[in-house]
C-alpha cells in the first residue's frame, strides 16, 4: 500500500475517532445544559416554595392585601416554573406529578385561608374561624414542608443525571483522547519505519551521490513512493554517472581543445611577433633573441637555439646561447672564460649531419642520450683542444646545472635546401604534441629565416652596390691619374675594412705597384715590379686574366710577400680590364683567415671594371690636357689673328659706307636736278630711267645708313641694366599704331616681362621684332600680335607671334642673314637687315634666337637674355 493510501486511511481513522468522540460529546453536552436548566427551574422552583412560607406567615400575621398579592405573586412564578418542567422531566414523571398536584393543593388551601380570613368579622373573635384559620394555616405550613421534601428529591435526582452525563462526557473524551494517542503512536510508528528510515537513507544517499560518488544505489525495498524515488534516485545517479562520465569526457575534450586552441595562439603570436620583427627590419641576431625568449615562455623552458649553416655548408654555427642569465654565469664559472662562439662542424656519424641529411626531427626524453649529445657537442665544436679537453671532463657537472631532460632537434629546410637546425631543450620531459608544436614554429622559422636572408642579402647587394656607386662615383671624378690610384686604394679600404688594398698596372711584361694603403709600403710604390704570369698571386691574375681568391697564403704557392712587414693571412686579387685586355690588378688582403668570399670577388671585380674605366678617363684626361694645352696656344694665336682682321673689316667698312655716301648723294641730287630743270627735254623713257636712278640711289642710301647702323651696333659700349621689356613692347605698339591708325589689329603683351641688358639695343630689337609682325600681317584684315616668355630647354625664352604671312622653314637659315629676303619689295617693303640686327643684338647679350613658322599660318621668333651672372663670354 503506498503512502498516500494508508495517510489517507489514518487520516480517515482519525475523522471517524474525532467525529464519533465528538458527537457524543456533543450530546452529553446537550444533555448536560438541559440537566443545568432542569436545575435552574428546580432551584427556582425551590426558592419560590421556600419564600411561600414567610409570606404565609406574614398574610397570617397583618391578614392584609398586600401580604396576599405578594404571595399571589410569587406562587404565579411558581406555577409558570412548574409548567415548564414537563418539558424536562416528560409529564409522566412521577415526582413531577406529585409536585405539581401538591402545588395545586397549596394554592387552594391558601385560597380557602384567604376566604377564611375574608368572612371573619373583624375585630370580633370567632374560634370556628381561627380554627379553621389555623388548620388551614398548618396545612399550608406541612404541604409546603412537603413540596420542598419533593423538590429536593427532585433535585437530587436531576443532580445525579447530570453526574452521569458528566462523567460520560469525561469518559468519552477519555476515549477519544486514548484512541488519538495510540492512533498518534501508532502513526509515529509507522512514520518512523516507513518514511523517516527511507528518508535518511535517501539523505544519505543522495550526499553520497552529491559528493560524486555515483556508484551509491539507495537499498528501499518498499513499494510505496519512498521505494519509487529512491529506485528513481538509483536511475538518475545511472544517468548522472552516464551524463558525468560524458561531461568528463566533454570537458576533457574541451580542455584539450582549449589547451589546442591556446597553443595554436601562442605559436601564431611569436609567428607574428617574429613577422612583424622581420617587417620592422629587426636583425636575424634580434630575430634570435626573440624567439628564444618567446620559446622560454610558451614552452617552459630554456629557450631555442638556432644553428645556421655557413657559407661552404660544412659547419653549423650556434646563432644564440638559450640560457638564463644567472645560468650562464654559472656556466662560465664552472667552465673559467666566457661562453665562446660556437661553430659545429658536420661530421660523418654525428647527430647533427644525420638530422640535416634524415630532414626528420628528434625528440629525446633519455638523459644518457642526452648527455651523449652533448659530449658529441663538445667533440665536434670549433673549440681550442684545452678547451675540449676541460669541458669534456666537466659534462657531468654542466649536465646537472643545466638540468635538462628532454630536448627536442628539428631541422630547418626550405624547398629542399638546407638551412640549419633549431633545437630546445626543458627539465621536464617533451611530448610528441610539443615536437608537433616545434615542427609547424620551425616551419615558420624557416620561412622567416629564408625571407631574412633573403632581404639581408640584397640589403648586403644594395650597400655593397651603394659602395661600389660611390667609391665609382669619386674615382671617375678623378682625372689625374696618381691620384686616382691612390684615392681608390683608401676608399676602397675604408669602404670595406680591408687591411690593405693594391693596386698594381701593366708596363710591358711587368706590373708594378702603383698605390698602397699600407704607410709603411708606401715607399715601394713604381718600385715594385713583378713578372707578368710567373711572380706572386698579382703577377699570375696579370697574367691569366682571371680572378684568384686565397683564403690561406700558408697555403699558396703563388703567394709572395714583396711589401715588407705586412700580416697578410689571406688575399683576394682581381684583373682589372680594358676592352679585354688587362691592365692591372686590384689586389685585397686580410689579416684573418678565410676573410673573402665569392661576394667579395664579384663586388672586388666590379670596382676593378670601374676602376678600369677611370684609369683610361685619366690616361685620356692626360693626353687630351697636353692637346689642350697647345690647342690653347694655337687658338689664342688665331683669335688674336681674328680680332685684328675684324677690326680691320669693320674699319674698312664703315669707311667704304662713309666714302659711298657722298657719290650717292650727287648722283641722287643731280638725278633731281635734271628732273626739276629739263623735264622736257627728256621723254617718257628717260623719265623712267632717271625715275630708276633715283630710287636705286636712294635704296643704296638706305643700305649703307642700315650698314652703318649694324656696324655701330657691334662697335659700341653696352650699359646692362634692368628693362622692363612689356613697357618697351606697349610703347612700339603704340607707335605702330599711329602709322596706321585705320588697322584691326591686336596686340597682346604679357605683363611683368623684364631683363637685364642694353635698353637702346633691346629697344631696337623689339622695333625690328614688333615691326615685323605688323608689317607682315598688313595683308590679314585682323591680325594678332604676341609677346611673351615661354620655358625651352630649362631656360627662359621671350618669343613675338604673330598670324601673318610666315615663311617656309626649309629657308629659315637665311632669316638672320645680312640682305637676305624671303618676299619681293613689291609685297612687303624693307632693306633685308632688321632680323640681322636682331641677332647682333641678342649675340652681343649672350643670348641665342631663332624662328618658327608657316606659309600664310604666321611666324614666332624666340630670343634668350640670360642674366649677367649667366651669360657667357
Amino acid at each position: 500500500m503506498t503512502i498516500r493510501k494508508r495517510l489517507a486511511l489514518m487520516t480517515l481513522l482519525c475523522f471517524a475517532i474525532i467525529l464519533v468522540a465528538g458527537a457524543g460529546m456533543i450530546l452529553a453536552e446537550r444533555e448536560h445544559e438541559k440537566e443545568t436548566e432542569v436545575q435552574e427551574h428546580i432551584a427556582a422552583v425551590q426558592e419560590r416554595v421556600v419564600l411561600l412560607n414567610p409570606l404565609t406567615s406574614d398574610y397570617l400575621l397583618f391578614l392584609n392585601d398586600r401580604a396576599e398579592q405578594q404571595w399571589m405573586l410569587v406562587n404565579g412564578e411558581l406555577e409558570q416554573e412548574l409548567a415548564e418542567l414537563p418539558s424536562h422531566f416528560g409529564r409522566d414523571h412521577d415526582a413531577l406529578i406529585e409536585l405539581q398536584e401538591s402545588h395545586a393543593k397549596l394554592s387552594q388551601l391558601f385560597t380557602r385561608l384567604c376566604e377564611a380570613v375574608d368572612t371573619g368579622a373583624p375585630g370580633e373573635e370567632n374560634a370556628k374561624a381561627l380554627a379553621l384559620r389555623d388548620e388551614l394555616a398548618s396545612q399550608l405550613h406541612l404541604l409546603s414542608k412537603n413540596m420542598r421534601e419533593q423538590i429536593s428529591h427532585l433535585a437530587q435526582e436531576t443532580q445525579e443525571k447530570h453526574d452521569r452525563i458528566q462523567s460520560m462526557m469525561n469518559y468519552l473524551t477519555n476515549v477519544a483522547f486514548l484512541a488519538l494517542v495510540f492512533l498518534l503512536l501508532g502513526l509515529l510508528l509507522w512514520v518512523r519505519r516507513s518514511i523517516l528510515k527511507p528518508l535518511e537513507l535517501l539523505q544519505s544517499g543522495t550526499e553520497t551521490i552529491a559528493g560524486g560518488d555515483y556508484e551509491r544505489t539507495i537499498l528501499i525495498d518498499s513499494q510505496d513512493e519512498l521505494g519509487a524515488l529512491a529506485n528513481s534516485f538509483n536511475k538518475m545517479a545511472g544517468a548522472v554517472k552516464e551524463k558525468v562520465t560524458d561531461l568528463n569526457a566533454e570537458l576533457w575534450e574541451r580542455k584539450r581543445a582549449e589547451e589546442q586552441i591556446r597553443q595554436k595562439t601562442q605559436d601564431l603570436t611569436l609567428v607574428n611577433l617574429l613577422n612583424d620583427a622581420v617587417n620592422r627590419g629587426d636583425s636575424l641576431q634580434e630575430l634570435t633573441r626573440l624567439l628564444s625568449e618567446e620559446t622560454k615562455r610558451i614552452f617552459s623552458s630554456h629557450g631555442a637555439t638556432l644553428y645556421l649553416l655557413s657559407e661552404d655548408r660544412e659547419r653549423l654555427i650556434m646563432q644564440n646561447l638559450a640560457l638564463p642569465p644567472a645560468m650562464t654565469k654559472q656556466l662560465e664559472k664552472l667552465i673559467g672564460m666566457r661562453v665562446p662562439a660556437i661553430s659545429i662542424p658536420l661530421k660523418a656519424e654525428g647527430l647533427y649531419l644525420e638530422t640535416l641529411h634524415t630532414g626528420e626531427s628528434r625528440l629525446i626524453n633519455d638523459p644518457e642520450t642526452i648527455q651523449r649529445l652533448m659530449a658529441e657537442f663538445v667533440e665536434t665544436a670549433h673549440l681550442s683542444k684545452v678547451l675540449r679537453r676541460m669541458v669534456r671532463k666537466l659534462i657531468p657537472q654542466i649536465y646537472r646545472l643545466l638540468g635538462i631532460q628532454s630536448t627536442i632537434i628539428v631541422p630547418l629546410a626550405a624547398e629542399g635546401e638546407s638551412l640549419g637546425l633549431l633545437d630546445i631543450a626543458r627539465a621536464e620531459p617533451f611530448t610528441e604534441s610539443d615536437l608537433k608544436r616545434f615542427e609547424a614554429i620551425a616551419g615558420q622559422l624557416t620561412a622567416i629565416i629564408k625571407r631574412k636572408q633573403a632581404e639581408e642579402a640584397l640589403q648586403e647587394r644594395a650597400t655593397r652596390l651603394e659602395l661600389i656607386a660611390r667609391v665609382g662615383h669619386r674615382t671617375t671624378a678623378i682625372l689625374d691619374l696618381d691620384a686616382l690610384l691612390h684615392q681608390a686604394v683608401n676608399l676602397i679600404g675604408d669602404t670595406f675594412g680591408y687591411y690593405n688594398v693594391a693596386i698594381l698596372l701593366v708596363e710591358g711584361d711587368d706590373i708594378v705597384l702603383m698605390a698602397t694603403t699600407l704607410p709603411a709600403a708606401h715607399h715601394l710604390e713604381r718600385r715594385t715590379r713583378l713578372r707578368v704570369g710567373c711572380e706572386g698571386i698579382t703577377g699570375w691574375v696579370a697574367g691569366s686574366g682571371e680572378p684568384l681568391l686565397v683564403p690561406d697564403v700558408s697555403q699558396e704557392p703563388r703567394y709572395r710577400n714583396v711589401l715588407e712587414g705586412t700580416k697578410t693571412r689571406s688575399e683576394l686579387a682581381v684583373p682589372i680590364k680594358l676592352k679585354g685586355l688587362v691592365i692591372g690588378v686590384l689586389d685585397v688582403q686580410s689579416d684573418e683567415k678565410d676573410a673573402f668570399s665569392e661576394e667579395d670577388t664579384v663586388v672586388l671585380q666590379t670596382l676593378a671594371d670601374q676602376l678600369a674605366v677611370a684609369i683610361e678617363n685619366a690616361k685620356l684626361y692626360e693626353r687630351i690636357r697636353r692637346y689642350a694645352a697647345q690647342l690653347e696656344q694655337r687658338v689664342a694665336e688665331r683669335t688674336a689673328e681674328l680680332t685684328a682682321v675684324n677690326k680691320e673689316l669693320e674699319s674698312f667698312a664703315y669707311s667704304v659706307s662713309h666714302d659711298l655716301r657722298a657719290p650717292l648723294r650727287s648722283i641722287d641730287g643731280f638725278s633731281h636736278a635734271l628732273q626739276e630743270d629739263y623735264p622736257d627735254k627728256l621723254d617718257a623713257t628717260g623719265q623712267d630711267y632717271l625715275n630708276r636712278v633715283r630710287a636705286a640711289s636712294q635704296r643704296m642710301g638706305q643700305l649703307i645708313d642700315d650698314l652703318l647702323k649694324l656696324s655701330r651696333l657691334t662697335r659700341g659700349q653696352m650699359r646692362r641694366e634692368q628693362i622692363d621689356l612689356s613697357g618697351l613692347a606697349r610703347e612700339i605698339a603704340g607707335e605702330l599704331r599711329e602709322t596706321q591708325p585705320g588697322r584691326a589689329a591686336e596686340f597682346v603683351i604679357e605683363p611683368d616681362l623684364a631683363a637685364d641688358g642694353d635698353a637702346r639695343l633691346l629697344r631696337v630689337m623689339l622695333q625690328n621684332l614688333l615691326g615685323n609682325a605688323w608689317k607682315f600681317t598688313a595683308h590679314h584684315p585682323r591680325a594678332r600680335i604676341e609677346f611673351g616668355v615661354t620655358e625651352h630647354d630649362g631656360e627662359r625664352a621671350y618669343f613675338v607671334r604673330d598670324d601673318g604671312a610666315g615663311f617656309d622653314m626649309a629657308y629659315a637659315d637665311k632669316l638672320f642673314g645680312a640682305f637676305q629676303r624671303l618676299h619681293t619689295r613689291t609685297e612687303f617693303e624693307g632693306s633685308g637687315i632688321g632680323l640681322a640686327t636682331v641677332q647682333r643684338i641678342v649675340y652681343r647679350h649672350g643670348g641665342r634666337v631663332w624662328a618658327k613658322g608657316a606659309v600664310e599660318q604666321g611666324a614666332t621668333f624666340y630670343f634668350t637674355l640670360p642674366s649677367r651672372g649667366d651669360e657667357t663670354e
